[in-house]
């Protein structure tokens, strides 16, 4: 489920940025902070094993997606 969670935030991110979509709107400040809690993930701080990859996957996937929407679909 987390990697569902990167991928919704990646596609709101990229929709609200690129087609200009007011209703979609992430600040920044939460965008970094996923983004840092990304890479501290794949350090491993205190010997946590957490799903890097499905986050990984899900950030990609929903870029994927917003490209689809944005792009393919033309989505204004």
């Amino acid at each position: 489920m987390s990697g569902v969670i990167y991928a919704l935030l990646c596609y709101v991110w990229m929709m609200g940025q690129f087609a200009s979509l007011k209703t979609l709107f992430i600040e920044a400040g939460f965008i970094g902070f996923m983004l840092l809690w990304l890479a501290v993930g794949f350090c491993e701080p205190f010997g946590i094993v957490i799903a890097n990859m499905a986050h990984l996957l899900g950030l990609i996937s929903g870029c994927v997606i917003s490209v689809f929407d944005v792009k393919l679909l033309r989505v204004s």
